[in-house]
């Protein structure tokens, strides 16, 4: 392993990048699944500049756990599109560490503007630790420019209507042997009418437990006004409520 240099990080970090063909839809514009995925490697490449990115955690016996997200979408990028994608920590209050992410076009015009919280697990005894565990101080930008509020508190209906389940496959899993989080937008907008993700202003997950390999969640859905709630079971427990945001 690298030695660790904190020091490195940059407060703010900006990722050039390119919506490629296997990011899009039918319709031509970034899913949002593929979106979580661009999150979670501008997060990574930006840790990885002080050596502390997933496998230099991993060496502490650490590892962060996405367990909430929300975005605000002005505007889907388009296949080919070329696209910067800064993130920086805004902080952390409690257990919770808190991420953003801003989405621009060529222009600089912002596209999507995105917060997710974490949370540090021991990784061999699978338990949360308290912030003040991570052994470095890394900089963070509060006061970086924002749009997207902080996540909301999401709740699984009682009156949702319950319309399929998935199953996890292998393919689904991610380096920890859970399903990965990108994949839980892909539940979510299975479960949707097919052009929402084109016309919606945005969405916002909450990951509550862990989904393994052959676990079979039922997925239940209710629409509210203009916005579309949704949460899957596996047995009795709640594995994730989603709350996705009309658009016009």
């Amino acid at each position: 392993m690298r030695e660790p240099h904190p020091e490195c990080i940059p407060a703010v970090f900006a990722w050039h990048t390119r919506v490629a063909t296997t990011d899009v839809g039918e319709d031509r514009l970034l899913t949002p699944s593929a979106q979580l995925r661009f999150q979670q490697e501008a997060g990574e490449l930006h840790f990885s500049e002080g050596n502390l990115g997933f496998e230099g955690v991993a060496a502490l016996g650490m590892a962060f756990v996405a367990v909430q997200n929300n975005c605000v979408i002005l505007r889907r990028p388009t296949v080919g599109e070329a696209i910067t994608v800064t993130t920086w920590s805004e902080g952390i209050r409690g257990v919770k560490f808190f991420r953003r992410y801003r989405f621009t076009d060529a222009s600089g015009e912002t596209l999507i503007d995105s917060v997710a919280t974490f949370v540090l697990v021991d990784v061999k005894e699978h338990r949360m630790l308290r912030s003040s565990e991570f052994p470095f101080e890394v900089l963070h930008a509060p006061d970086e420019p924002h749009i997207c509020p902080e996540p909301p508190r999401l709740r699984a209906s009682k009156t949702a209507t319950a319309c399929g389940t998935h199953k996890v496959t292998v393919s689904q899993l991610d380096f920890n042997g859970h399903l990965n989080n990108t994949r839980y937008a892909d539940i979510v907008f299975d479960f949707l009418p097919p052009k929402t993700a084109s016309t919606m202003e945005g969405f916002s997950i909450a990951f509550s437990k862990e989904a393994k390999l052959g676990d079979t969640l039922t997925v239940f859905v209710e629409k509210q006004d203009e916005q579309w709630f949704l949460h899957a079971q596996n047995g009795d427990d709640v594995c994730f409520t989603a709350q996705v945001r009309e658009g016009q």
